[in-house]
């Protein structure tokens, strides 16, 4: 199961005055059963090929790791992220 969190910092000075947020987030990460972003291996893409099967189907529970945006469904919103993981040799 993964999960991604968007990070950004609001900055405020000495007399109360505070940042607005920004529209984007200065970071986002993943953090994943299956490898971390940037150490995705074959083995990984193995996995999440036999469990892919759209957005209309809830994940089964031994497809679970492959459901990186946790939305109970293995489609290509998963596969956009496990791809970001992949490095070049």
């Amino acid at each position: 199961m993964g999960k991604t969190y968007s990070l950004y910092a609001v900055g405020e000075d000495n007399v109360g005055n505070v940042e607005a947020a920004p529209a984007t987030p200065d970071a986002v990460t993943l953090v994943t059963s299956l490898r971390l972003p940037g150490d995705v291996e074959l083995v990984d893409y193995m996995l999440f090929a036999q469990c892919v099967y759209g957005p209309d189907t809830e994940v089964e529970s031994v497809c679970a790791e492959a459901d990186l945006t946790t939305d109970r469904r293995v489609d290509l919103l998963d596969f956009s992220l496990l791809q970001s993981g992949f490095e070049q040799p």
